[in-house]
């Protein structure tokens, strides 16, 4: 009795055949193959939830996000050239179709009190201008910030992202 692998050897020619006749088909059919992120795909038109979903968002609205993750090489978001970037991105995000909001360090609106007046203003402007300490009072707000950390910027400074909310048209 031969082992398989004997067999193989053997019939070398026609399991290259079979293989090749296996391939085939299964190369074409991975060409058609596609993918969606849409959950919708999982229910039928006539599911009752669905249905309710679809009379909820004509109602209200809905909303598709994006987060543009900026990791500089250099392992900190807080340099000019980092922090500028992440400025020009968020400038470049309110391009973004339909967009209707767009969160970064650059625009966070970072609220501190002078005597009896409260000032709101961009946690940062004209990042290329930035002083040295300018910088490092960014980077203390920043990291000290609840809203910003484990948000739009990591923990330890090394990774920040940008926020985009769109809303589709004739959804609101």
């Amino acid at each position: 009795m031969r082992t398989p692998f004997e067999a193989l050897i053997r019939w070398r020619r026609w399991v290259v055949v079979g293989v090749m006749v296996l391939l085939i088909p299964t190369a074409w059919g991975i060409s058609r193959l596609t993918s969606t992120s849409d959950t919708r795909v999982f229910f039928s038109p006539a599911n009752p939830y669905l249905q309710a979903l679809e009379e909820f968002e004509q109602v209200y609205s809905k909303d598709e996000s994006a987060f543009l993750v900026l990791a500089p090489r250099d392992g900190t978001v807080f340099t000019r050239d980092t922090l500028k970037a992440v400025e020009n991105l968020t400038d470049a995000a309110w391009q973004i179709p339909y967009s209707r909001r767009v969160d970064s360090l650059t625009n966070f609106q970072h609220t501190w009190a002078q005597g009896d007046d409260l000032v709101v203003e961009d946690l940062i402007e004209d990042a290329a201008h930035l002083s040295d300490t300018d910088i490092e009072r960014v980077q203390t707000i920043a990291l000290a910030e609840p809203l910003l950390v484990n948000r739009l910027v990591s923990t330890t400074g090394h990774v920040t992202g940008i926020y985009v909310t769109a809303t589709k048209p004739g959804l609101v």
